[in-house]
């Protein structure tokens, strides 16, 4: 008995849409079987705190390097200055409680201890590599 090629195609479809399910089900399952046993969230929660403790020479690398910048010029500090100024309104109470001040001395403490950050993060990056390269974290 001959089918129409309508439903010819639809069944080869459905045999293909069976044999690609079973191709994905079994690829699924074998992920999940190979990453309860290399025990994967144990090591994804290593490297997250690797990632933690790598943050913080980061951030005083960081620290220094925004500081080396706003002291290479006065230009910089001077459209900081005029950036904060249009940022912060030239309102009585706000001046007079000293968020302008607070923040200018702050950019000023920051450009002052550059090198000190530099090198605080310099000597952290290092620690964390050689503990990275002796197994131990």
């Amino acid at each position: 008995m001959k089918q129409d090629p309508v439903t010819h195609r639809v069944r080869q479809a459905a045999d293909r849409l069976v044999r690609l399910s079973g191709a994905t089900w079994y690829y699924i399952t074998a992920t999940a079987r190979k990453a309860l046993e290399d025990d994967i969230l144990f090591l994804t929660s290593g490297l997250a705190f690797n990632i933690v403790l790598s943050l913080v020479p980061i951030l005083l690398l960081s620290a220094s390097a925004f500081g080396i910048i706003l002291n290479s010029s006065t230009e910089t500090v001077k459209r900081l200055n005029e950036f904060l100024n249009v940022m912060v309104p030239a309102q009585p109470y706000l001046r007079a409680s000293g968020n302008l001040c607070s923040v200018l001395c702050r950019i000023s403490w920051l450009i002052e201890g550059r090198l000190v950050y530099s090198a605080s993060g310099c000597s952290c990056l290092l620690r964390r590599r050689s503990s990275m390269q002796s197994g131990a974290c």
